[in-house]
């Protein structure tokens, strides 16, 4: 009979354990981990709010002037208008293609001014040009970087080229947007 208690006795201490054991596991999940993903979700929104700190802390450190900042961002405009002209002379742009024709050993066969088309910015005009130009591939491609570093900006588009492969010649046909602006618009 003694056994039998005994044996009774452990039960009651392994439930008893048992019983701590869920309950203590029970309590984890349902007030513990709460409470550490409220603490993982903060962590990671804190290292956000750092990370962006950083952003506006680094564009204050490098724009700490910031006058000579926005000078140098009202001379990048002026420049950049000024490619933007307020009215293409025509005689001087045909000129100055003549000038960069020549100069890189391409003719201009043909020339014709296209009506200009507005552009959704009311501050913008668009003067479409179709050009033929006649000469060695090499010649054109030429004629089109140095057309690329010119002064106003210029959009080419509808292009043609036609080639012959005897002598390594091309017809050079497209369409040149000169762009302008309207600074009163």
């Amino acid at each position: 009979m003694n056994d039998s208690m005994q044996n009774t006795t452990d039960r009651k201490a392994f439930l008893l354990l048992f019983i701590a054991a869920a309950v203590c596991f029970i309590m984890y999940k349902l007030l513990l981990m709460p409470v550490f993903d409220r603490l993982a979700l903060q962590s990671q929104q804190r290292d956000l709010l750092q990370r962006e700190l950083q952003q506006y802390q680094e564009f204050a450190s490098e724009h700490q002037d910031y006058d000579t900042f926005l000078k140098q961002r009202l001379d990048k405009l002026e420049q950049l208008q000024r490619r933007l002209p307020e009215q293409v002379v025509f005689s001087e742009q045909l000129k100055q293609w003549q000038q960069l024709a020549k100069s890189s050993d391409v003719k201009i066969s043909d020339i014709k001014l296209l009506p200009a088309k507005e552009t959704d910015s009311k501050k913008m005009q668009i003067q479409p040009v179709r050009i033929n130009l006649d000469g060695n591939y090499y010649a054109v491609l030429k004629f089109m970087r140095e057309l690329k570093k010119s002064e106003n900006f210029v959009n080419i588009d509808k292009v043609n080229i036609i080639g012959n492969e005897n002598k390594g010649d091309i017809k050079f046909t497209a369409v040149f947007n000169i762009y302008m602006y309207h600074a009163a618009g």
